[in-house]
């Protein structure tokens, strides 16, 4: 299963239902084709990203992302990080930690709707013992 997380460069939502107009302004933003490159900033991101998980050649089938180049979905503002489910734990935490030390504003929609600011692993009381991959 695929597991989308979001991370963006611009406003930070105050709400759920904020966060949902901004994701929507995002969409009107940069509908078209091409799609806009990244900002530098979300640029920067997708780049210490791919250092921690490459997504090129072999180092794929051994990655937490469910599609190659993950950073296809990266667009303008705003890149939706095709993670597969099996991944949570390790990429989740690790994506927010970085985002938040570039400035970067962050969304997961797929645990309960959590964004910026919040610790969706321990409010959720998902903080696991171990990783079963490991």
């Amino acid at each position: 299963m695929r597991y989308n997380f979001y991370v963006w460069d611009g406003d930070v939502p105050t709400s759920l239902e904020h966060c949902i107009v901004i994701q929507h302004r995002i969409d009107m933003e940069e509908r078209g084709y091409p799609s806009p490159p990244p900002t530098p900033k979300l640029a920067a991101f997708i780049e210490r990203i791919r250092e921690e998980w490459p997504w090129e050649g072999d180092a794929f089938s051994a990655s937490p992302w469910k599609d190659a180049p993950a950073d296809a979905y990266a667009s303008g503002r705003r890149w939706c990080m095709p993670f597969s489910s099996g991944y949570v734990y390790q990429t989740i935490p690790r994506s927010i930690e970085i985002a938040e030390e570039m400035g970067l504003v962050w969304w997961d929609p797929m645990i309960e709707p959590r964004m910026s600011g919040a610790d969706i692993w321990e409010v959720r009381g998902l903080v696991p013992k171990e990783p079963a991959w490991e």
